[in-house]
C-alpha cells in the first residue's frame, strides 16, 4: 500500500517531464536546440538530410515559425525556398496560432523578401486559397460570428467574385473567438465591411492593427437591433436601396426607394443618423417609421425622376432653406407620407 502512492507520484511526474500532447506536435520552447540544429540542416549537402529536416520541422508547434522566417530571408537561397515549403504546410495544420503565425510569415516573405523566394512564398499563399476562406469562415461561425455572402447582396454583385465568399462580417457580445476575431478575418479576400454590433469583446488595439492591414474595408460599430435594408444618403433623408426578404423591415413594409425621414421619433436626415436611432433600440422593441413613399416615382421612374418637383413642399415641411425650384401644395408632401412598425430583429446570417 505504500509503494502505491510513490508510483503514482513518479507516473505524474513522468506526464509533467515528456508531455500529454502526443508524438505529432513537438513543443518548440522545449527543443530550441534541435530546431537550430534542423534549420542548419536545411542548407546541407546531403538531399537526403535537408529532406528529413523538413519532415522533422513541420512537427513543431508556433515557435519554429520565426526561425523559418529568419532563414527565408537569409543568404541560401535553397535553404529559404525549404523553409517557404515548411510554412506553407504549417497553413493547414490544427492549432491556429501556427497557421496564423505561418500565414503572417509566408505574407511577409511575399512582400519584403528577395525575388525568387518571395515568388515561391507567394504561390504557396494562394495555392491555399480556398482551405484558407474555408477554414476562417468555419472558424467565424463556430464563435458565433454572422457572415453575410456575396450572394446576399445582388446590388453588389461582380463578375470576378464568387457569389458564395463572405462579403459582410458580424461580430456582436456573443463572440467567444476574443481579439483573433480581426486577424483571421483580415485573410478574407473576398470581405468588404465588418459590423461590430453592441456589447462586442474586439479590443481597440485588435481593431487598429486591422485597419492598418485591410485599411479598404469598412468597419462600423451598429447596435444590437437588426433592420435588414441597404440605404444611402437622399436630400430629404435616408433612402431605401434594397429590403432583404424574411427580416424586420420586410415584415413591417419598408420598400425599396422609401426615404426614411423619422426612426422611432428621432429625425434621420442622413444614412449615420438612421443608424445611431437604430442603436437606441434592442432586438424585439417595436419602432414607428416615417417613410416619404410616392407609387407613381416608383413605377414609372425607378426611384428618383419624380423628386424635384416635389423638393420646395419637402423643404418647407422639413425645415430647410428651399432652393428654386417648383413649388406644390405642401399636400402633396403629406400624400406622400407612410408610417410603418417594424420589430427589430438580432443580427443573424441567412445561412
Amino acid at each position: 500500500m505504500t509503494r502505491f502512492p510513490a508510483l503514482l507520484l513518479a507516473c505524474l511526474c513522468l506526464l509533467l517531464t515528456h508531455g500529454i500532447a502526443g508524438d505529432d506536435v513537438v513543443k518548440g520552447d522545449r527543443n530550441a536546440d534541435r530546431i537550430t540544429e534542423l534549420i542548419k540542416q536545411l542548407s546541407a549537402p546531403e538531399p537526403e538530410k535537408r529532406d528529413a529536416a523538413v519532415a522533422e520541422l513541420k512537427k513543431f508547434d508556433v515557435t519554429v515559425v520565426k526561425p523559418l522566417l529568419h532563414t527565408a530571408f537569409g543568404d541560401d537561397a535553397e535553404a529559404g525556398i525549404l523553409a517557404v515549403n515548411v510554412l506553407e504546410d504549417l497553413q493547414v495544420v490544427e492549432d491556429m496560432k501556427v497557421v496564423s503565425a505561418a500565414e503572417d510569415a509566408l505574407l511577409k516573405i511575399t512582400e519584403e523578401g528577395r525575388a525568387h523566394v518571395a515568388r515561391r512564398a507567394e504561390a504557396a499563399w494562394d495555392r491555399h486559397f480556398e482551405t484558407r476562406q474555408r477554414r476562417v469562415t468555419e472558424y467565424i461561425r463556430q464563435h458565433h460570428g454572422n457572415i453575410w455572402l456575396w450572394r446576399e447582396f445582388p446590388s453588389l454583385r461582380r463578375d470576378d467574385v464568387n457569389l458564395d465568399l463572405p462579403h459582410t462580417i458580424v461580430i456582436g457580445k456573443d463572440w467567444t473567438g476574443g481579439d483573433s476575431a480581426l486577424q483571421h478575418i483580415a485573410r478574407l479576400d473576398s470581405v468588404q465591411i465588418v459590423y461590430l454590433t453592441k456589447g462586442h469583446p474586439v479590443s481597440q488595439q485588435s481593431l487598429a492593427e486591422f485597419r492598418r492591414v485591410r485599411p479598404q474595408v469598412q468597419i462600423s460599430l451598429r447596435g444590437a437591433g437588426f433592420l435588414g435594408v441597404s440605404h444611402g444618403p437622399h436630400s430629404f433623408g435616408c433612402q431605401i436601396s434594397s429590403v432583404k426578404p424574411g427580416t424586420p423591415a420586410a415584415e413591417g413594409g419598408l420598400e425599396p426607394f422609401d426615404v426614411i425621414v423619422e426612426f422611432g421619433g428621432v429625425p434621420t436626415q442622413t444614412p449615420d443618423d438612421l443608424i445611431d436611432a437604430i442603436s437606441n433600440f434592442s432586438p424585439g422593441d417595436q419602432i414607428k417609421v416615417v417613410v416619404l413613399r410616392d407609387p407613381i416615382m416608383r413605377r414609372d421612374f425607378n426611384g428618383f425622376g419624380r423628386w424635384s418637383i416635389y423638393q420646395s413642399a419637402l423643404y418647407e415641411i422639413l425645415n430647410q432653406p428651399e432652393p428654386e425650384s417648383v413649388f406644390l401644395p405642401i399636400a402633396v408632401f403629406h400624400s406622400m407620407k407612410t408610417e410603418v412598425t417594424v420589430k427589430l430583429g438580432v443580427w443573424k446570417s441567412p445561412q
